[in-house]
């Protein structure tokens, strides 16, 4: 099915980041999407008397209704949610919260069509003074015998470990010597985040939100919100609340660490986001492989990755600037898992795809916009919660991502 080459935009009810955007298609862009949805399905529709790919078109309503109409309602909400894209920026879109579209049974002949679309955008302020944010100093981490012992009989070796005493004590020295460091980097990363988040106030995004809450309860905690009824009240709001605290802060931060970007103009390379992945997998524990497959199921998923790989290299910057000058490494992690080759190749395939349609996404936006006369999106004033939701849910209600 053929790209929209013309349509119409409408800014429809906005409150705090939400944004309800209208998308009409002209009735000869609708005639055509009907036209390519039945095409689709009659290839594979048998109907006795006709070849393959050959039925008319009333027989495959009658057949495959059912099927040319999800054909239908799935182009008309891709070609929306890409015009909306081009005409907010995809990267001003920081979640697509729902995609509202007619079936083909309520659109006429002659018909023009409007989708609506429901997103949750970046939202405006003014940035702090970033350069020689105040960050803590720490004496280089000191690990004593006693440190030594300790761990050793927090956690007794194996019989294979004992056979080099010195290399085994070495080795424990080094994890102990790695989880100080990691610990003051924490703080100097406390220290930046306590910073930006103090310095400016916006709303967020309520679907993000959400949504990080629940992953932060599911992966961080090992919590299944499905499960949380059985628990205490006291306990299940306590837990939600802290879990949700949490995701505000962090989210709140990445903002204000992706307009850094914008304006120092920094950009993850493909180097960028495979190393992001390898501490990823390492820190928490997740063979790469499976991994790799979350993200190719999960476009969401990986736009988180990408968001917070962007973050990481806006902070190094960041420490560097800081009233200390700290480098910010950027392997420092708590785990010693190691890596294979394999799995650096199977990312870097990911990766390529993924900045492939990246950039191809960027060139089709600045050409539209040309083409279209699609201008900037409108400003809005950023004051108040962003907890608005659609004011109605009809039957053919078809994203809720």
């Amino acid at each position: 099915m053929g790209k929209w080459e013309a349509v119409k935009i409408e800014i429809g009810k906005t409150e705090g980041v939400r944004r309800e955007v209208k998308v009409t298609a002209s009735s000869s862009e609708i005639a055509a999407v009907r036209k390519s949805a039945l095409d689709v399905v009659r290839k594979h529709v048998k109907v006795p008397g006709f070849r393959p790919g050959k039925a008319p078109d009333v027989l495959i309503l009658q057949r495959a209704k059912e099927e040319v109409n999800r054909e239908f309602v799935l182009h008309l909400r891709a070609q929306a949610v890409r015009h909306v894209k081009i005409f907010h920026g995809s990267g001003d879109i920081l979640a697509l919260v729902a995609v509202i579209v007619p079936n083909m049974q309520e659109v006429a002949d002659g018909d023009d069509v409007t989708v609506t679309v429901y997103v949750d955008v970046s939202p405006e302020f003014e940035l702090p003074d970033y350069d020689h944010i105040p960050i803590p100093t720490f004496p280089e981490p000191d690990v004593s015998e006693e440190e030594i012992d300790e761990k050793l009989r927090e956690e007794p070796p194996n019989e294979e470990d004992l056979k080099d005493a010195q290399e085994l004590r070495e080795h424990v020295r080094r994890k102990i010597y790695s989880q100080k460091a990691f610990e003051q980097h924490e703080k100097r990363l406390d220290a930046i985040t306590d910073f930006l988040c103090n310095s400016v106030d916006f709303p967020l995004p309520a679907s993000l939100v959400e949504m990080e809450t629940a992953d932060l309860l599911a992966e961080d905690i090992g919590l299944n919100p499905s499960n949380l009824p059985g628990l205490d009240k006291n306990e299940m709001d306590r837990i939600f609340q802290s879990c949700m605290e949490a995701v505000c802060r962090r989210l709140k931060r990445d903002i204000i660490l992706e307009a850094i970007a914008k304006r120092e103009a920094i950009a993850i390379t493909k180097d960028d986001m495979l190393a992001y992945l390898f501490f990823h997998s390492n820190a928490y524990g997740i063979p790469m492989d499976v991994l790799l497959r979350t993200l190719k199921k999960d476009e969401s998923e990986l736009r988180k990755m990408r968001r917070r790989c962007l973050s990481r290299k806006v902070i190094a910057m960041l420490l560097e600037r800081s009233s200390s000058g700290v480098s910010h490494d950027l392997s420092l992690t708590n785990t010693n898992t190691p890596f294979q080759e394999e799995d650096a190749g199977n990312a870097m395939l990911v990766l390529k795809r993924e900045l492939r349609r990246a950039s191809t996404a960027e060139e089709n936006s600045a050409e539209l916009q040309q083409a279209d006369g699609i201008g900037d999106g409108p400003t809005e004033s950023c004051a108040g919660p962003s907890d608005a939701e659609p004011t109605a849910r009809p039957n053919n209600w078809v994203e809720n991502d």
